[in-house]
């Protein structure tokens, strides 16, 4: 949470570029109003008699291509274990190389989660945020980037 100034030098034999990366996310949207409560804090698919209270939220790719890139990442209370899941509802293309039915964010973690998905064909989306056990209530924040045009809705 601290500014840190850094000097970075780079030593090389041969003649060479440093150049900075590139973002490919020019677009972002952030949700700062999430929150489990105790009618959608359901906790992870490990519990599916209340993995499905969880809050949904959508998300649908404005673009014509089948190679987009999606930057997702949920903030909550640093003494819970949080993660994710994307879902497809529908795509264009089901042949597209990064064509998946579900995704998850992977380990649940403390307090963050981040997962970067390549190659995503343009279409619908459901994110699934949770907690790793089921009626941990407080906030969160979900922040989707992507290298295209993309609009958030909450269904529930």
């Amino acid at each position: 949470m601290n500014t840190i100034h850094y000097t970075l030098r780079a030593y090389s034999s041969l003649p060479f570029l440093l150049n900075k990366i590139s973002n490919p996310f020019k677009f972002k949207q952030e949700i700062k109003n999430g929150e489990w409560t105790e009618a959608t804090a359901g906790g992870c698919g490990n519990h599916p008699l209340t993995y499905q209270i969880n809050p949904v939220y959508q998300i649908s790719l404005q673009s014509a291509s089948d190679e987009n890139q999606l930057l997702v990442d949920l903030k909550g209370p640093k003494q819970y274990a949080v993660g994710f899941d994307v879902v497809t509802v529908s795509v264009n293309n089901t042949n597209a190389s990064g064509y998946f039915s579900k995704k998850s964010s992977g380990a649940f973690r403390s307090g963050f989660s981040i997962m970067e998905l390549l190659d995503v064909p343009c279409g619908v989306y459901n994110i699934i945020p949770c907690t790793f056990h089921p009626g941990q209530k407080g906030p969160f924040f979900l922040t989707v980037q992507a290298s295209c045009q993309i609009k958030i809705s909450r269904l529930r």
